[in-house]
């Protein structure tokens, strides 16, 4: 049976064989006691399990308390009852009388004897020195949180506590509390250069190379200097090699992964399911299935996720609530959103081209629809006319005239309310001398400003319930209010169809709208005329 002292002695060759700290004398030993003595065996494994249970941060402190309970408690505990057992009875002499010295003593020196006691207290005190080592080296302290990165802007933005506001400017910590965003954008961008946009609803904390991503969407553009920038989610981690992405995750564990420039480092998978590593390189998606543990190939979205703050233009359009708006700033038509998110879709000929759009506030990289001919026009199906019935309509286009004469037709409906003959209501059109018009049918109300070649106009049709029009040319009222006796005729019909530039093919090419749009918005209701003007305002950079 191994003593005590041995004991100790083995725990700590045990320790510098772990450590790597062990001389080849020791080892050499070590290797001979653990052969040859199943009990050093027994004390080597058991020492092991209670070592790899405390490198789990989880379980730590009670990893730790085993460690000192397998030390103590299984034999020091059990030998000083043992002990407390065996001892022989002590006699305790009778205290006789003390008498005065009259003379020097001289003491006979006398050998401590090491006890049993004194080495159970040896024994204690090793363990509790061998449970500190070991605590300090698995439990370190936590590093100090420190600042990465910045809240540049943000919109519309609601946390999950309604008391929170974080204000732009403000500084993001790692090792801080995860941060809830119920709804609206925000943009944050770390100090190595990183930009991240987060749409809520999300979950997210702020780490110093990347991000942990619970839930939500997030856009990241990574610089050179920010290589390695990292969004781990509860089942992958995503790591750049120089992007810009996207990445989507679920809260059932899916994510998604939409490389648009570069290249991102997939590690995928969970505990039950076997480990992914996979290299997505630009213009190419792909979704980890948490459910299977398998990653297929999906059709890359750029318009899935919000790759930049919106416009302050943009932003005072979904605040009035439109009922469709197209953008016109991506091919992929992610310009047919609504309110609601409904996404409103438009049929555009080949002869359409991207153009430079207007120069909108804090908007640098706008692009608009040109019209070059007579082919070239934007239709919409399927758009029904009841919201319009109950309150009215007002529409908001961004308008360039690059030729004069042009045909009047600029936004149009082809109208079947009589059903005697198919009839043309321009919604916004312009006249041969280059003054914007609302004709519904044979109606017209005819603005006062007149559109100089290549400039941009914003122009506004509102309509009430009442068939009383009003027409908006950069914010101001342009024409006196024409009432109309059939406001029915003005409405768009489930069976019409809404265009945006020439209706039909004109024999004439020189006829055709030449110009450009941008920015078109329907809302089903009539703004007024401070609503109309903040909309303007909102776009106009300051000269």
């Amino acid at each position: 049976m191994i003593n005590e002292v041995d004991k100790i002695k083995n725990y700590e060759l045990f320790l510098k064989l772990i450590e790597g700290t062990i001389e080849p004398e020791d080892q050499k030993k070590l290797n001979s006691l653990i052969a040859n003595s199943p009990e050093v065996a027994r004390q080597y494994n058991e020492f092991i399990i209670d070592y790899v249970r405390m490198q789990k941060k989880s379980s730590v402190q009670k990893s730790s308390l085993n460690v000192l309970e397998s030390v103590i408690q299984k034999s020091l505990w059990t030998a000083l009852a043992e002990d407390e057992r065996t001892a022989p009875a002590i006699n305790i002499p009778k205290e006789e009388q003390c008498q005065d010295l009259i003379e020097n003593v001289v003491y006979p020196k006398t050998s401590h004897k090491l006890t049993r006691f004194n080495l159970f207290t040896v024994v204690v005190s090793a363990a509790a020195i061998l449970f500190v080592i070991l605590f300090v080296k698995f439990n370190p302290p936590k590093p100090y949180s420190v600042e990465v990165a910045t809240l540049v802007d943000q919109v519309n933005a609601q946390w999950a506590d309604s008391a929170v506001y974080f204000e732009n400017g403000y500084r993001l910590w790692t090792k801080d509390a995860p941060m809830h965003l119920d709804s609206g954008l925000i943009n944050i961008r770390y100090d190595n250069g990183v930009d991240v946009f987060i749409e809520g609803p999300a979950k997210f904390e702020i780490e110093r190379l990347g991000l942990f991503l619970e839930y939500g969407r997030v856009y990241s553009t990574v610089p050179k200097t920010g290589s390695g920038f990292s969004v781990e989610t509860p089942t992958c981690r995503f790591v750049d090699l120089g992007t810009e992405f996207g990445i989507r995750a679920d809260i059932n564990g899916s994510s998604e992964l939409h490389v648009f420039k570069g290249a991102v480092q997939l590690f995928a998978g969970s505990a039950k399911n076997a480990k992914i590593s996979q290299t997505v390189r630009g213009n190419k998606a792909v979704q980890f299935n948490a459910g299977n543990g398998k990653v297929q190939s999906i059709p890359i979205q750029k318009r899935n996720f919000a790759y930049r703050m919106p416009s302050p233009h943009e932003t005072a359009i979904q605040q009035l609530k439109p009922f469709a708006y197209w953008r016109f700033d991506f091919d992929d038509d992610r310009n047919c959103f609504d309110s609601m998110g409904v996404i409103r879709p438009v049929v555009k000929t080949s002869a359409l081209r991207s153009t430079q759009g207007p120069r909108l506030k804090n908007l640098e990289d706008n692009t608009a629809l040109e019209f070059s001919d007579y082919q070239a026009k934007v239709s919409v199906p399927g758009i029904s006319r009841e919201p319009f019935l109950k309150s009215g309509y007002t529409i908001a286009a961004w308008v360039r005239i690059d030729q004069l004469p042009a045909e009047d037709e600029i936004l149009s409906i082809i109208s079947t309310i009589r059903m005697d003959t198919n009839q043309l209501s321009r919604l916004l059109s312009v006249d041969s001398q280059g003054f914007f018009t609302h004709k519904p049918v044979d109606n017209i109300l005819r603005g006062a400003t007149k559109a100089e070649i290549g400039q941009w106009y914003h122009v506004v049709i509102a309509c009430d319930v009442n068939a009383n029009r009003y027409l908006f040319v950069n914010g101001k009222e342009d024409s006196r209010p024409v009432r109309y006796i059939e406001f029915s005729d003005t409405i768009i019909d489930p069976l019409d169809r809404l265009y945006f530039g020439s209706t039909v093919e004109k024999l004439n090419p020189r006829l055709g709208f030449k110009g450009a749009l941008d920015e078109i918005v329907i809302f089903s209701k009539v703004l007024n005329s401070e609503e109309i003007r903040s909309l303007y305002q909102s776009a106009v950079i300051a000269q």
